[in-house]
């Protein structure tokens, strides 16, 4: 199955998501708040985990998906927010996305359009 910008992000497609964004996980709070997730919302998660980086930004992600419609498009337009800056990786992404040409090294890493549901 192909993903596009505008599909919804579903459960199933979770373990995907992580791996994908796993590099982003040390950004996770900055990240949170350019999808939408409310500040108390975020703190909480950050005392649950004690500052965990990986915890943290795992129910991030799990919470973003069971309360929003979560989008690609909308995780494309969290890596290119300013406070996150994360502009290769949504580059990247998008091109997955769309079924664009991507060099051999680049491919190893994001591998989005391959995955089956």
């Amino acid at each position: 199955m192909l993903f596009t910008c505008v599909d919804k992000i579903s459960v199933s497609t979770f373990p995907k998501l992580i791996e994908e964004l796993w590099d982003v996980r040390v950004k996770w709070c900055l990240f949170g708040t350019a999808l939408g997730v409310r500040t108390p919302d975020l703190d909480a998660i950050k005392r649950k985990h004690r500052g965990d980086p990986d915890e943290c930004f795992r129910e991030l992600l799990s919470e973003w998906i069971n309360n929003d419609i979560p989008t690609w498009a909308a995780v494309l337009d969290a890596l290119r927010n300013r406070t996150v800056d994360e502009n290769r990786l949504a580059e990247t992404i998008q091109q997955k996305l769309e079924g664009a040409s991507i060099p051999q090294s680049m491919n190893s890493k994001i591998n989005i359009i391959h995955y089956i549901v």
